[in-house]
C-alpha cells in the first residue's frame, strides 16, 4: 500500500498503529496476521507490517467515535481539529456509504524472518514447548506445555 511520507514515518516510528482505508474489495481480503508492505510514495522505501486486527465501520464518523485517533495518525497539534470529513480528500462520501471503512491495526515486523520464526516454532514443539506471541509488545517467549 502506498503512503504519503508523513504517515509512512509515523508507522515506521510506531506512532501510528492504525491505517484508515475504504473497506473495498481489496481490503476485504485482508485478515489478521497478513503481511502488509507499505511504500513511501516519495522515496520508494518499504516497510513490512503485520495485521493485528481489523476494525470495520459503516462510516468514518463511527470510526472516529470509536478508535483512538492518536493511533490513527493524529498528533497533539491536530487532534482538536480531527473530523471524519478529513478522510473525504481520499474517499468520496458515496464510496464510504457503498463499501464502509476499516481501521487496520498493525504492528511492525521484527527483524526475525518468517522462516526463522517457523523453525523456532518447530524446535519449540519438539522440545515440548510452544511460542506465545504478544502482539502488544511484539515480543516472543517460550512457555512450557502442560
Amino acid at each position: 500500500m502506498n503512503l504519503n511520507p508523513d504517515p509512512y514515518e509515523m508507522i515506521k516510528n510506531g506512532k501510528k498503529t492504525i491505517e484508515l482505508r475504504l473497506y473495498d474489495e481489496k481490503r476485504r481480503k485482508i485478515r489478521p496476521s497478513d503481511e502488509i508492505v507499505f511504500t513511501n510514495a516519495a522515496t520508494g522505501e518499504t516497510l513490512r507490517t503485520r495485521v493485528f486486527k481489523l476494525h470495520c465501520f459503516n462510516s468514518f464518523g463511527e470510526l472516529y467515535q470509536t478508535l483512538p485517533l492518536f493511533q490513527c495518525g493524529y498528533t497533539e497539534e491536530d487532534i482538536a481539529q480531527a473530523q471524519p470529513s478529513d478522510m473525504e480528500q481520499y474517499y468520496s462520501v458515496d464510496d464510504q456509504a457503498k463499501y464502509g471503512v476499516v481501521g487496520i491495526e498493525l504492528f511492525l515486523q521484527k527483524q526475525t524472518t518468517d522462516e526463522t520464526f517457523v523453525l523456532l516454532c518447530r524446535k519449540a514443539k519438539q522440545a515440548g514447548r510452544h511460542i506465545v506471541v504478544n502482539y502488544e509488545t511484539q515480543g516472543r517467549h517460550m512457555k512450557k506445555n502442560k
